[in-house]
């Protein structure tokens, strides 16, 4: 572990000392995080309410940098990585004394250029934050992903933003196979006084050989199987928020989302489609902001028709707690 971090930093110290050192400027932080739990009566793994007995106590740490190569204020590179999280003393992890393990991992390496005199106006190209919009976390996709993404200013009170991902491709160096997932995408945000409101889209360009529809829909119920022909998928929505009533804040999202395919001789699954919507009024104070929110999606009204009921979620990351 030790090897891979420093390996890593002698290469972000590198790059920053290269051919254009007299113009780079690097820039780091950071979290350093180490975590200590003691569960009593609980499996090991946490808390079930069961009744096995048992003492279970845990030493954890997980390091995230990030470093900027901040070249102009028109043109920066990011790169981000990762160690752990791991468990002290875990030889598999290279945390036992002694060990070497190399357990860093990246997270994030992209490039933002922006144009000159338009500073909201810019490209980012890379492995970077992919987020749909959502006040309660998103319902459709919240990780990192392959990605160029485009931001133009069309006005005062409206944005574009657009570009196209790939968060996912089995077979790169096959061309007769086609397990890639591309998604082309497009955001409008619409600001006035008081009022935020996103329109989107996202289309689904799905390989005929993707090996799993779960690559698609990570919602329960949804079968291991591989995607069969002329497969597509899309979402449409919108995310809104409004600061009018102060101090209130109200939020809303609606988001439908549809896959289909031919039918799946083995499983039956032809469609999975559906819609989820949300509501959420905080209490804007100066120590605290209490929330009260509602959730709500479509299901399954008969699972024998071959259609999953639910939205299908790519990798949604719903914070709704």
């Amino acid at each position: 572990m030790k090897r891979g971090f420093f390996a890593i930093l002698a290469f972000v110290m590198a790059l920053a000392s290269g051919q254009h050192s007299g113009a780079t400027e690097l820039r780091a932080r950071g979290e350093f995080k180490t975590q200590f739990s003691w569960w009593h009566n609980a499996a090991p793994g946490g808390p079930d309410f069961s009744d096995e007995t048992g003492e279970t106590f845990t030493a954890m740490q997980r390091i995230r940098m990030w470093f900027d190569f901040v070249v102009s204020e028109n043109l920066k590179a990011t790169y981000a990585a990762e160690a752990g999280t791991f468990h002290w003393g875990d030889p598999a992890a290279g945390m036992a004394t002694g060990g070497r393990s190399a357990n860093v991992k990246t997270l994030e390496a992209y490039v933002d250029f922006r144009v000159p005199g338009l500073s909201d106006a810019g490209l980012r190209v890379g492995l970077q934050p992919f987020v749909v919009p959502g006040n309660l976390g998103s319902h459709v996709f919240d990780d990192r992903a392959t990605a160029i993404l485009a931001t133009i200013p069309a006005g005062d009170h409206l944005g574009l933003t657009g570009g196209w991902a790939r968060p996912y491709n089995g077979r790169p160096n096959e061309p007769e196979m086609s397990e890639a997932l591309d998604l082309a995408l497009l955001f409008l945000p619409v600001h006035v006084d008081g009022l935020e409101v996103t329109p989107y889209y996202i289309h689904a360009f799905v390989g005929d050989d993707l090996p799993s529809v779960r690559k698609l829909s990570a919602n329960p119920g949804v079968p291991e199987a591989p995607v069969t022909g002329n497969a597509k998928a899309w979402w449409a929505g919108a995310s809104a928020r409004a600061a009018i009533f102060d101090p209130l804040m109200v939020m809303a999202d609606f988001t439908y989302g549809r896959f289909s395919q031919d039918r799946d001789p083995a499983t039956g699954l032809e469609k999975i489609q559906g819609w989820v919507m949300d509501l959420a009024v905080d209490y804007v104070l100066e120590s605290m902001t209490p929330e009260v929110f509602l959730l709500y999606q479509s299901g399954d009204t008969d699972k024998s028709d071959g259609v999953v009921g639910v939205m299908p979620a790519l990798f949604p990351d719903v914070a709704a707690t």
